[in-house]
C-alpha cells in the first residue's frame, strides 16, 4: 500500500534525479579540472621553453647561453625539472639539474 502513495514515488524520482545529477556533476567537474590542469601546465612548459629559446644563441657557429633560466629547480641536481639543447643529436648544453645525465629522447613519452 506504502508503495502505491503519491509521496513514496516522489521521494523515489526526487534520490533517482539528485543521484543522476550528482553523478553527472561529478563527471563534468572531474573533466573541467583535468582541463584545466593540463592547460596551466602546457601555459607553463611553453613559457619555460621559451626563455630557454630567448637567452640561447648562437656566436661564431658555436650555441651559448649567457644567462640561464631563472628557476632555480633547473639548478638543483635530481630535481626532475631538467632542460637540454641537442644539435644534431648531439647534446650541447643542459641544465645544472641535470648533473652528468644525457636525456634519452628516444625513451621520452610522445605527447598525443
Amino acid at each position: 500500500m506504502f508503495v502505491r502513495s503519491v509521496s513514496f514515488r516522489l521521494i523515489l524520482f526526487s534520490t533517482a534525479w539528485i543521484a543522476l545529477a550528482l553523478v553527472v556533476g561529478a563527471v563534468a567537474l572531474s573533466q573541467i579540472f583535468r582541463t584545466h590542469v593540463e592547460k596551466s601546465f602546457d601555459k607553463a612548459l611553453n613559457s619555460h621553453i621559451e626563455e630557454l629559446l630567448s637567452f640561447s644563441d648562437v656566436v661564431n657557429g658555436k650555441l651559448v647561453m649567457p644567462r640561464h633560466p631563472r628557476d632555480p629547480d633547473y639548478l638543483r641536481p635530481l630535481s626532475g625539472w631538467y632542460w637540454e639543447i641537442a644539435i644534431n643529436g648531439e647534446p650541447a648544453m643542459r641544465s645544472r639539474s641535470l648533473w652528468d645525465q644525457v636525456l634519452n629522447l628516444e625513451k621520452m613519452p610522445r605527447p598525443e
